[in-house]
């Protein structure tokens, strides 16, 4: 039977690191942030809605998104921000699915800052939340997990259970 990990947290947060540790152990690893640039590749569904939604004016030339256009639009405007995450959120989740279905491995891992905001993180058995202690965070190297503090949760579907422990991988 497969297992999902959901792994989130914010930036800086020890994330990376911990993928980095389960892909040691030989756990398959999604960065659904690689997934979101790959599904707005030039001739991509995601990238033809997103032009559908906000027009031509947020890509570039050469027929690639303009990130940072698009960025200053949709931070600015919480509404340009819900449409952007229903475009891209369901070919992200589409992408994971289809991985998860074709593993081989026993168990997957899912990295992603907005797993809770997508529907993602319905698909998880367990979510880790990644954070590090802010007193510490100017000594925080990605190879030392000792200041990673992760809550971890069981059943996800319900959304937590107050388990939460000091990560000491």
């Amino acid at each position: 039977m497969m297992i999902v990990l959901g792994i989130t947290g914010g930036s800086g947060c020890g994330k990376t690191a911990v993928c980095e540790h389960l892909m040691d152990l030989g756990i398959d690893v999604i960065d659904t942030d690689k997934v979101a640039r790959m599904i707005v590749s030039p001739k991509m569904p995601a990238l033809f809605e997103i032009e559908d939604e906000f027009g031509s004016a947020y890509l570039n030339e050469d027929g690639t998104l303009n990130r940072k256009k698009l960025g200053e639009l949709v931070f600015s405007d919480p509404d340009k921000l819900l449409a952007l995450n229903k475009i891209t959120h369901k070919y992200i989740t589409q992408y994971v699915l289809e991985y998860i279905k074709n593993c081989e491995n026993d168990m997957v891992a899912i990295d992603g800052a907005v797993l809770l905001e997508s529907e993602i993180a319905t698909i998880c058995d367990y979510i880790i939340f990644t954070e590090i202690i802010v007193e510490l965070k100017s000594h925080y190297y990605e190879e030392d997990l000792h200041y990673i503090i992760a809550t971890f949760c069981y059943n996800s579907k319900s959304l937590c259970s107050e388990r939460s422990f000091r990560n000491e991988f």
